[in-house]
This record gives C-alpha cells, structure tokens and sequence, in this order.
C-alpha cells in the first residue's frame, strides 16, 4: 500500500476488534464505511442527503458482544448472503447463459451447519475449522493448511495510476450531479487528493460505477 498507509490497518483493526468486543453486533455492522464517507465529505445530494441504513442504528449491547459470532451469522444471512452474493452469483451468470451454483446451498446442509456452535465452527481458532478437516482427510494436509486467498480486484491501486483517466468522468458536470445523488462541485477535491496519495476509496469507485451505469441507462 502506497505512502504508509498500511501501517494503519493494524490499528484499525484492534480498535475494530475493542469496538466489537464491547458493542457486539452494532458496532461491527457500523464498521464499513459507506454513506458516512460521503457524509463526512459533503458529496450527499438531495437524493441521498437524509438517507440512512437501519443496521447503522443497532444499539451497543454487551450481551450480543459475548454472543458475537451467532449475531454476526445471522446477520450476514439477512443482508451480505442475500442481498449480495446471490444477486451477483445468479445475475452475473444468468445474463451470461453460464450455469452456476453458490457453493453450499443446500438446505440441509444450512441448517446443518447453523446449528453447529462456534466452538466447533471455529475449533483452535481455526477459521472454516469443519471445511479444513473435510478437506485434510479426503484431500490433503496441505491443501486444507492453505491460506484464504480472495479473487478482488485492488481498484484502489489502480484507480490512482493505470486506471487513473477514467477519474476525469468523475471532475467534470456528472450525471450524479444532475440526478441529486452527488452535491454539485463536491467531487473534485477528494479524488484529486485521493490521486495524490496513490490511494483512491472504494467510495469513489462505486461512483464512478454508478456514473457508468447511469450513461448506459439512462439518468431517469
């Protein structure tokens, strides 16, 4: 990560990990930073100027703090699974004529592994403990011993360098200007200072996608 900036996501992380430890669910679904970005940087247009996510309002509670990890499943069901991954798997391939399954899907399987404790879930620490036994005993050691490895694109990188002219879109009157979604004028100085440090947020990536998709179909 360009000019220091990884030495900050340690920090971010243990005050993350405070937060969630005292807060529980609340604090972890107020984690991502996503309309706050925008608020802090006064792009919010009229559209989206009074807007807000409900789980934002999740009070702190110290008793979904110690049952963390039961919240965290079950609210990853009700929003990331279903609003997310499977609109993505299924929409993506579909418009393709590809044909596609989420892993796991099954019913009984899902209910199967709900039921399971995290203290099995997460046997020695172990994240995906059930999945990596499977695996070392019908595949192999090694291949269960593997680290995650993720299949992102890091467009914050390549936003500020190989990528960085599809930014003037974004510096110019936008479509996100005259359909409300973006305050007029306030996206030049976060992308230009976002350029500057090599390091552009994901934030302006989505509006970049969304100015794109607005040109293609129309700003109505």
């Amino acid at each position: 990560m360009a000019h220091g900036l990884s030495h900050l996501i340690p920090q971010r992380r243990m005050r993350r990990f405070a937060e969630y430890s005292t807060g529980g669910i609340g604090a972890m679904a107020r984690a991502h930073d996503g309309l706050p970005y925008y608020a802090a940087h006064a792009m919010l247009g009229e559209r989206l100027g009074q807007r807000s996510l409900p789980w934002r309002g999740i009070p702190p509670s110290h008793a979904s703090a110690r049952r963390l990890v039961a919240d965290r499943f079950d609210f990853h069901m009700q929003t990331e699974f279903s609003g997310e991954f499977l609109p993505k798997v299924d929409g993506a391939t579909m418009h393709y004529s590809i044909e596609a399954r989420g892993p796991f899907l099954d019913q009984k399987i899902w209910e199967f592994a709900a039921a399971l404790p995290p203290a099995v879930r997460l046997h020695g620490g172990t994240l995906k403990a059930v999945l990596r036994e499977i695996v070392r005993r019908r595949v192999s050691p090694e291949a269960a011993a593997r680290p995650k490895q993720g299949f992102t694109v890091p467009v914050e990188r390549w936003l500020a360098t190989r990528w960085s002219g599809m930014l003037d879109r974004l510096l110019g009157e936008t479509r996100l200007e005259r359909g409300g979604w973006i305050r007029p004028g306030a996206l030049g100085a976060p992308v230009r200072k976002a350029v500057a440090r090599q390091w552009v947020p994901v934030q302006i990536w989505h509006l970049l996608v969304l100015e794109h998709w607005l040109e293609k179909n129309g700003e109505g």
